[in-house]
């Protein structure tokens, strides 16, 4: 690699809420419409978590 300038190159890859493995029916069951209370299984009105990638490249000189 010391030919093209630099010593080493690092390459990161992650995903986030790639998939959901569950026999729930509803949009997310990580989602809560009403926040810390005992609310539980009302999602409605609410977006699903967001799927994200993230590439990261790291050289080093």
């Amino acid at each position: 690699m010391t030919s093209l300038g630099f010593q080493s190159l690092q390459v990161t890859l992650i995903g986030r809420s790639l998939a959901l493995w569950t026999k729930y029916t509803g949009i997310d069951p990580g989602v809560n419409l009403t926040g810390p209370t005992n609310g539980q299984g009302l999602d409605y009105f609410n977006n699903p978590t967001v799927r994200t990638w993230i590439l990261s490249l790291s050289l080093n000189y």
